[in-house]
Parts: C-alpha cells; structure tokens; sequence
C-alpha cells in the first residue's frame, strides 16, 4: 500500500494556533513514508525559509518534497446586494420578511415562523404571518433561542399548506423584490422548501446587511438593532417577527433614500454601483471571511504567492490579512486553490443547505475539495450547528459526490495542528490563555497516519476512502515541483 502525503499542515507560526515545528513535522513525515507534505500556516508563510533550509542543508531531507502553501483569509470582493436581479425600478414593490427556524440547515432544518410586509412607496400595503408546525419537535435550544413553544405550534398548519400562501401573498416573481437581513439565509429555506414541495421560487431578493456594510462601514454591529440603534431609528421590542419586520422596514427606507441620492434608479444599478466606488473597500474589515488553501506548484507559483501573502498584510489587514477573491485571480498561475475546511466557504454552504446549483458554483472555483476527519468538527454538533455525526459525515459525502460531478480532486486532509494525539493540552492550554471557552475540548488535529486516515473515512467505502486518502492527495503532490 502506498502511503499518503497530508496537504494541510499548520506549524508554530500558525499564530496562537499551531505547536509543532516545521522539522518535527517533516521528521514525522519520514517516518510515516510520505514523500510530500503542505506547509499551510494561517495568514502567513515565514515557516517557508525554515524549511528551505531544513531541506537545503542535511541529505535527511533528500526524499521529502516539501510544498509551499498557505492558509488564507479569504473575502469575496465582488459584493452582492441584489440577487437574481431583473428589470425592476429602484421605486418597486417589496416584500421585506424575516423567519425562525429549527436550526441553521435549509436541508435538515424547518421554518417555524414567517412575517413577510409587503411595500409599495415605502408604506405598508398587506401583511403576512403565519407559525408553523414542524415534523419534530422543537429541542430546548431552539425554544430558548425563539421563544416558540412546541404547544404554540400544535395546531398549526404544516410547511406543505402554508407554503402556497407564502408565494401567493408575495406575487409576481418579474415585479417582486424581496429584502432581508442577511437574506441569503432566508432565501436558502424559501429555495429548499420549494424544491422539496416542487415549486417553482425565482425571485430577486436584496441583502440589507451588506449595503449597511457598505453605506455604513463604521458601525460597531450589524444586527437589526443595533443598526438601529446607531442610526437612531425608534427600536421598540415587539410581540412577534412582524414588528423585526417593520423595524427592517424603517432600516430600508434609510438604506433606499441614501440609493436615491447616488441617483440609482433601478435594481440592477446597485451592485454596478458598489463594485465601481472608490469607497468599496470600506466594507472589508466588517466582511465574513472564509478559509482558502494555496498551494505553490512552481517558481511562478511561489512569486504569486508571496504577492498575495503582501498585500493581504500591508493593504487589507484588518481584524485577519485578507486574501481578496480578485487577488486570487489575478495571480492565480502556478498556484492549486482548495476549499479548505469547515471555515471555508464551500463546507458552509453545504453545512447550511445551499442548492445543488450555488454548490456547483462555488465549487468551480476550486482546483480541488478538501475533506477531514469528522471528528474534526464534533464541536459543531455541540454548538448545535449541525445535529449529528451523520450530517457530518454526509457533508463530506456530498464534497465526493460534487468533486465526481466537476471532474475536481477531493483529498483528505487531516487539517493538522500539533504532532501526536497527547499534544492537545499544548493547543487547549494556548486557547485557554486566549480566552476561548471549553478550550479543554480539543479535536484530534494531530498528524495521522495513512493507516489512521483511511479508517476515518471508511465510512465512505473501501475504493474512495483509498482514493481521497493516498491517490488523490499525491495526485496534487505530483502537480508541484520540489523547490
């Protein structure tokens, strides 16, 4: 059996996050029989020199490539307020909605209330409200959390019967827009429940929270109220997801007055219009940031890398140095992009239930998927972000089936940040110092095996487990060059 080559490696200048040299590291791999391993630090490469002279001055080394590479903050710059945009005029009929939901997963999870305003000249024209009867029961967390009782919901109407009340109350797809906060989130349930009771859902739909983000780049918070609070809009603590609704509503207005100014007249002009300003990168620093794996296959590819590693430090170095998405592109020879791990933006979409179609999208951005032992991210089963290891595990189901699907290599990568499994207390007493909470609960980031690898995938079949665990990952370790 051949061995495998671990693409994603975090050494101790991962800040405040990894343990282990980067010579522990390629000693380890000697032993296990790798011929190849990933240098991908957080944010920065300055464990590149260390190695490079590791390999460069003892014949130890001689057999072991090691591959330059790094594990980026990435922020897609290309910003999007409007989705699916038509040929509405900016003075349209919106729908603005908000929901609660069972959870965070639009494939495994259930709204359970909806109140939708629907405005025409920024007045209030029809309502809409409804709670709705779940197929399971609602947990403990999820009643705290809502304030929706299971006995609230027992004579309600289930999503099958309230949901052609839903598209009949927000009308013509051509003339509706509809808004949100943070409406990705809504739209994904609104999407997956139509697929799943096969409706046809096309509508266009507008973020409020980035074009507050953008019109508004230094506000301490960007929830409903705090927002609120901040610009000085009357924010009274209402009954039910109607008065969030309206306090939305009041927000918009704001927001489309401050789009009448800049003299945008329709829809579709809005993001133009972010996406040409001068004032663009204001938005940055309060943007969601994904993890992206970077890897050097050449000379070339270690140049690119070097600049994106340089400006991510001294032009976009915010809370993180931020990789920008356009970066990516423009320097992009030479260089293999991976989707990294559960912070990466294609793990959370399929975490969240993002359709096949936005999958497929994201995806395409990739040169390969990474998947990780499922234990890996047993915490988001205790934070309640997913509800089982079974969803983990189909998670990494589903990157396979998108990697066959795309023609993409998936590996398995082990996302490591200490040496041996009794190195955890090094990580939880480093976390602890920081601040984090249960920082004793440590996931087994330790360097596996190829043996131990393949017995966290088995899950997945005896020929893939072997092709994500050994095949794949010194596919990629074949496609760089030992520098």
């Amino acid at each position: 059996m051949d061995n495998r080559v671990e693409l994603h490696i975090h050494t101790n200048k991962s800040k405040n996050d990894g343990i282990a040299s980067i010579q522990e590291y390629m000693d380890k791999a000697e032993v296990y029989g790798m011929k190849a391993l990933a240098i991908t630090d957080h944010g920065n490469i300055q464990a590149l020199s260390e190695a490079q002279i590791l390999q460069n001055n003892s014949d130890k080394y001689n057999e072991l490539k090691v591959i330059y590479g790094m594990e980026g903050y990435l922020i897609n710059d290309d910003i999007q307020v409007i989705y699916n945009e038509k040929e509405q005029k900016l003075e349209t009929t919106y729908c603005l909605l908000d929901m609660e939901t069972t959870g965070y997963s639009a494939i495994d999870d259930e709204i359970i209330e909806i109140g939708i305003l629907k405005v025409k000249d920024n007045k209030v024209i029809e309502k809409f409200h409804r709670y709705i009867k779940p197929q399971k029961r609602l947990t403990e967390n999820v009643i705290s959390i809502t304030n929706i009782t299971n006995e609230r919901l027992e004579n309600e109407e289930s999503i099958e019967y309230i949901f052609p009340k839903i598209l009949s109350f927000l009308g013509n797809e051509k003339d509706i827009v509809i808004v949100g906060h943070n409406a990705t989130f809504d739209m994904r349930f609104l999407k997956q429940t139509a697929i799943k009771l096969g409706y046809n859902f096309n509508y266009t739909y507008f973020d409020t929270l980035n074009l507050t983000r953008f019109l508004f780049p230094d506000l301490k918070s960007y929830t409903i109220r705090k927002i609120a609070n901040q610009l000085e809009i009357k924010n009274k603590k209402g009954e039910n997801i109607v008065d969030q609704v309206d306090l939305l509503l009041k927000i918009f207005i704001v927001l489309k007055n401050c789009l009448i100014k800049k003299n945008i007249k329709n829809v579709k002009d809005i993001n133009f219009f972010i996406n040409n300003s001068i004032l663009k990168e204001n938005c940055y620093k309060n943007m969601q940031t994904n993890h992206i794996t970077i890897l050097a296959q050449n000379n070339n590819g270690l140049k690119n890398l070097f600049e994106i590693e340089s400006i991510s430090h001294l032009k976009y170095n915010y809370r993180k140095p931020e990789v920008l998405k356009s970066m990516i592109e423009k320097y992009r020879e030479g260089l293999l992009i991976g989707s990294a791990c559960e912070s990466g933006e294609l793990y959370q979409a399929i975490e969240l239930g993002e359709t096949d179609e936005e999958l497929e999208k994201i995806a395409n951005f990739y040169d390969y998927l990474e998947i990780q032992p499922i234990e890996n991210y047993y915490y988001l089963i205790n934070s309640g972000i997913v509800k089982n290891t079974e969803e983990l595990k189909n998670i990494n189901i589903k990157m396979v089936e998108l990697g066959k699907k795309l023609n993409k290599l998936v590996v398995a990568t082990g996302d490591v940040h200490f040496l041996n499994k009794e190195d955890k207390i090094y990580r939880s007493k480093l976390e602890k110092e920081l601040g984090f909470e249960n920082a004793e609960i440590q996931p087994p980031l330790y360097f596996k095996s190829t043996k131990e690898m393949l017995k966290e995938f088995e899950y997945l079949g005896k020929e893939i487990a072997y092709e994500v665990v050994v095949i794949n990952t010194n596919k990629i370790a074949n496609m760089c060059k030992k520098l």
